[in-house]
């Protein structure tokens, strides 16, 4: 609102309409108390929209770091009136808006740096000749970055007589800033070793040592607490940090012996005010909340954070009996100014020795760890009593019980102190999930979801790592926590649904989004079927809203469901539009990776890869585990199979299986993974620098998506089973006994209008040794096959020479294909369903129907159905009302509709297809 009311006297407008107001009642619950919020925040846009139209405006955002902030100030949707709107932020925003312009700007111009100090440097008087001359030095030797001028200039302000210091102009062999130097050195390196110099130097501003390093200490556990992986340079409130810096130097032991001194110097209560004037934080008061905020002035700040709790952790560790209060580099002389020591392992200027590049990569070292660790666990108890308090009582209000700093941060401070299980209970605690979704709005409330599951994943894989075909794909966290997790996001789809119930239409957009974002992380889970839901439930919201094809939310989640897609890898000619072209070509081509490969994602296809088919669909039925062969499809690049390269083989880096394909070198032949011992010569391919991969033996045939789906069988309460047009009179053919008078009817659609069962219109028919084959795709209507019921309720298709329908192998299983074969082989019998599906006769719980994306394994169905249990405990819900869209689990068994003379027959394909 305050920014909507500075708006307003912009533009000359009344800022009436813009006054902060009460929204919320007594007996308000927090699910109307959010929607409450979303509602007002769209109604304030829409009448600052109303108020901007007409006139030409040109709007700036200054220092954006989340691509969401920009939509509440982007009115150009709502005005008809010209709108421009600059953005300058320091992050690659990940979802541009179409037709934005982007500008990358370099380094400064001396000059302008020479400007830029002065204007910080905030003196009436003009520069003295010396000043000048001084001034100039400094700026090349910062290089020309204004965060480091910035810092120089607000010493230099504060201590005039900083200016003059010969210990910061003096000859240092790392610096840069020269126009041949800044041609060839690392900017990366240099800017962080000009900063760091300075830096170093700039905490003298406190004279003496022992309290100067305790004002390093306080800055150094900001930067390492309170920061996000995606946001290095959150808000947080000044009260919250104040506290964390009392209760971090009364609890530790290693900094108890600094007391003194801070106590002495009065420092508790002014180290906020010292690191402004430094000009290292920013600060900022909410009106709206009347508290202050800080924030690390740059990102480069906090990687000088990070390096000095390095020194902290190692200054630990090499001594026991160190009681001296001086850093590792520094001694006091009689003027009781403290000074660096050159030429030692400390900082500031012996960083010439090593460089900032060494420090860089210690990082991940333990000592770093350590401090992390233990500096989290300090903040985590400013909060037990607020945990425990929540974790009793599930109904608590959390304006009473918890702050703002609490439901955005706590759960990351919990794992950042390896708390992983403690952060996991509280997150799924009904009221603090509500109570936090409330606060921060639906959309950011999901995001800070995710990126909570995020960091927890990556906690457990440093503390626990993981490795193995299981839970590759779910991101290597061990199996109580991905439980947990997965019940975690049942129950936000929960909330969002409720929430949705109760909002009004135009307030619904944020759901949506919400909805687009839980998509992704549920994806990361291989939760497939449940994020393809959330796809189509913001789809509907768009649409409601009246959203056109061509609006951005709508193209993107159009965008979303297609990447859920996954379709089958085949051969085609190399001048198919539908080839694939893999993104890490170069890369296998040079054997330029590691003992775990490269994952076989697509450039052709983005957000593709190649996946086991049986990934998405199920484990494969015994007769092509029997034949050795996994079937392949291009689906999301989450399930990618990596690989190594052994000449002309392309072989998983987990298994002896090759690339290989399924039956002879035709077009609209499978793609496979065999046993690395059979069929070798189907896995040789010419891998091409342009990410193309041809058949050695027919380089005219190359790796492709297929442009259609397979018919499989589905559970006959599946939402992707087939209903036919033409079910009544297929029905009829069943009970005609002249076989005259049967003639075959088109197998189109009524459940998924325009569209039927069809061959490939150009390879339809596969030869395999004694059997002639049929793949049956999902293809327009037009193109469908005729049908027939013969007498034994066979499936027959006169027009390529009474081909019959049987399922793979003859095994009546969930997922498997259907195709249409002319051997030896009676077909397999079908019955048509009063609703109008077929199914096998004696597998009467199966119809036809599209691949199901999301149907998995039966270890992923357990996981699932624990997971949804808990969910709906901890909900207070029966487990029937969470996510009723959830995939069948496949409780009936798989049916081998095999007799002995078919069991021969397959023995005998096998040869034919290795």
């Amino acid at each position: 609102m305050t920014c909507l009311r500075k708006i307003c006297h912009q533009i000359g407008a009344s800022s009436d309409l813009f006054e902060a107001k009460s929204i919320f009642l007594p007996h308000d619950k927090n699910i109307e108390k959010a929607a409450s919020t979303i509602q007002a925040i769209e109604e304030a846009k829409a009448r600052m929209a109303r108020l901007m139209d007409g006139y030409r405006i040109f709007f700036v955002l200054d220092d954006v770091w989340s691509h969401e902030d920009v939509e509440l100030f982007n009115f150009g949707d709502l005005i008809s009136s010209p709108f421009v709107l600059i953005i300058t932020t320091r992050t690659l925003d990940m979802f541009p808006s179409p037709g934005a312009l982007c500008i990358e700007i370099p380094f400064m111009a001396p000059i302008d740096a020479l400007k830029f100090f002065f204007i910080e440097y905030d003196r009436d008087d003009l520069p003295s000749e010396e000043k000048y001359t001084l001034a100039t030095k400094i700026v090349q030797k910062c290089g020309y970055l204004p965060l480091a001028i910035r810092i120089a200039a607000k010493i230099s302000q504060a201590c005039p007589g900083f200016l003059h210091s010969e210990n910061l102009i003096e000859k240092n062999p790392n610096e840069y800033g020269t126009d041949d130097q800044l041609k060839h050195l690392s900017k990366e390196i240099a800017a962080n070793q000009a900063v760091t110099d300075l830096l170093d130097r700039s905490f003298s501003f406190v004279t003496e040592s022992g309290a100067s390093y305790a004002v390093k200490i306080c800055f150094s556990a900001l930067a390492v607490v309170f920061h996000h992986d995606n946001d290095l340079r959150p808000w947080v409130s000044q009260n919250i940090v104040e506290k964390f810096w009392v209760r971090l130097f009364v609890s530790s032991d290693d900094l108890k012996s600094f007391l003194p001194q801070t106590l002495k110097y009065r420092l508790w209560g002014r180290i906020t005010h010292i690191l402004r004037v430094m000009g290292l934080i920013n600060e900022q008061t909410k009106q709206d909340e009347g508290h202050s905020q800080i924030q690390i002035h740059h990102d480069l700040l906090w990687e000088y954070g990070k390096m000095v709790a390095i020194k902290f952790g190692e200054k630990k560790r090499d001594t026991n009996s160190s009681d001296h209060v001086f850093t590792d580099n520094e001694h006091s002389d009689s003027d009781g100014r403290t000074h660096k020591r050159r030429g030692t392992d400390g900082g500031g200027n012996n960083c010439s020795t090593d460089g900032v590049s060494s420090s860089l990569r210690r990082y991940t070292n333990t000592n770093y760890q350590d401090v992390e660790v233990k500096w989290n666990n300090f903040m985590v108890d400013c909060y037990q009593e607020k945990i425990d308090l929540v974790m009793k009582d599930s109904d608590c209000d959390p304006y009473l019980t918890c702050d703002g700093h609490m439901l955005r941060w706590l759960p990351y401070h919990m794992i950042k102190a390896q708390k992983m299980d403690e952060a996991l209970d509280l997150m799924m605690t009904k009221s603090f999930l509500q109570d936090r979704i409330a606060f921060l709005g639906t959309f950011e409330g999901t995001k800070q979801y995710g990126s909570d599951l995020e960091a927890l994943n990556k906690a457990e894989t440093l503390r626990n790592p993981v490795w193995n075909s299981k839970l590759k794909q779910h991101g290597n966290m061990a199996n109580g926590l991905k439980l947990k997790s997965i019940a975690l996001l049942f129950m936000i789809e929960q909330s969002l649904s409720e929430m949705l119930q109760v909002l009004s239409p135009k307030s619904k957009f944020e759901i949506a989004n919400a909805y687009i974002f839980l998509g992704t992380l549920e994806q990361k889970f291989s939760l497939w079927i449940e994020s393809f839901n959330c796809y189509r439930r913001a789809l509907a919201i768009f649409q409601l809203l009246g959203l056109d094809e061509n609006h951005p939310s709508f193209f993107t989640t159009v965008e979303h469901l297609d990447r859920c897609s996954v379709m089958p890898l085949v051969l085609l000619p190399e001048s198919s539009p539908c080839c694939i072209r893999l993104k890490y070509a170069k890369q296998l081509l040079k054997y330029d990776y590691g003992p775990e490969g490269l994952p076989l994602d697509l450039i052709s296809h983005p957000g593709k890869g190649i996946c086991r088919h049986s990934d998405f669909f199920g484990d494969q039925t015994q007769c092509w585990k029997k034949f050795g062969l996994s079937f392949t499809a291009v689906a999301p690049n989450e399930a990618s199979v990596r690989v190594i390269r052994h000449g002309k083989y392309l072989q998983c880096a987990a298994s002896d299986e090759i690339l290989s394909f399924y039956g002879p070198a035709n077009p609209g032949t499978t793609v496979v993974l065999s046993s690395a011992g059979e069929g070798r010569e189907k896995g040789e391919w010419i891998l091409k620098k342009d990410g193309r991969i041809s058949f050695t033996q027919a380089p005219h045939l190359c790796m492709a998506m297929s442009p259609t789906t397979f018919c499989v069988l589905v559970h006959k309460d599946s939402s992707n089973k087939l209903i036919f047009e033409n079910s009544a009179e297929l029905k009829k053919l069943i009970y005609n006994k002249n076989s005259e008078n049967r003639k075959g009817v088109p197998l189109s659609f009524s459940s998924h209008p325009n569209f039927g069962l069809t061959p490939n219109k150009e390879f339809s028919i596969m030869e395999v040794g004694p059997s002639k084959l049929m793949l049956l795709h999902i293809g327009p209507a037009k193109e469908a096959v005729e049908a027939r019921f013969s007498e034994n309720q066979e499936i027959v298709l006169d027009d390529y020479g009474g081909m019959v329908f049987r399922a793979n192998a003859n095994i009546l299983d969930n997922h498997n294909v259907v195709n249409a074969t002319l051997d030896a082989r009676p077909g397999q019998q079908f019955q048509v369903n009063d609703e109008g599906s077929i199914s096998p006769v004696k597998a009467p719980h199966l119809v036809l129907g599209i691949p199901e994306v999301g149907f998995s394994n039966e270890e992923a169905n357990r996981i699932k159905s624990e997971a949804k249990k808990m969910a709906a405990d901890l909900y207070g819900l029966s487990s029937n009302r969470i996510l009723n869209g959830t995939s069948c689990s496949g409780e009936e068994e798989q049916v081998h509709d095999v007799d002995g003379e078919t069991e021969l027959f397959h023995e005998l394909m096998a040869k034919y297809i290795k």
